[in-house]
């Protein structure tokens, strides 16, 4: 067999420390997609009496998280950054223990309308992802503000989700 190295080495890219030169304004929001539905999520979460949307890009690169961060601070989105792990953690999820071998930090927005616009122009692919978009814009639709009108379909999306995840690994 042949392999054209040349046609592949954008995927040394992704090693980088920073945001690929091959990314630019007109594949930057396939690129947030692609980052999205490997290593972020999109959440409704509870904020007091109220609810946020947040979108949430993770990893133990903080020069691409901040480039990342810069660039939708140009483009008028507020974000924020911060340490989610350090080196030597330890934590539980749904009985899975996680040790981190390196820092490890999240980005998110936090503005319900920035986020809302970002979603629209993300073309995220996940299932998951988009369900949750989904809920988002019914829930946006419907004026609702605060959480314990939402609550229920909040938490009846996220069993919905975990249902799905055991069916699949148990198959």
């Amino acid at each position: 067999s042949h392999l054209d190295l040349e046609s592949f080495s954008f995927l040394l890219d992704s090693k980088s420390e920073v945001i690929p030169n091959w990314i630019d304004s007109n594949n930057f929001n396939d690129f947030l997609a692609g980052f999205i539905d490997s290593d972020g999520s999109i959440i409704l979460r509870k904020a007091g009496k109220y609810f946020q949307y947040v979108i949430r890009f993770f990893g133990q690169n903080l020069d691409l998280l901040n480039g990342i961060k810069r660039r939708l601070e140009s483009l008028g989105y507020d974000l924020s950054i911060h340490k989610n792990h350090k080196l030597g953690d330890k934590s539980y999820n749904n009985g899975v223990l996680f040790k981190y071998n390196k820092d490890y930090y999240v980005l998110e927005t936090f503005k319900k309308a920035q986020t809302l616009d970002l979603l629209n122009k993300i073309p995220i692919r996940h299932p998951e992802k988009i369900a949750k978009r989904e809920l988002i814009y019914k829930i946006e639709k419907s004026g609702f503000v605060h959480w314990k009108n939402v609550e229920k379909e909040v938490k009846g999306l996220k069993l919905k989700i975990r249902q799905t995840v055991i069916q699949k690994t148990i198959l």
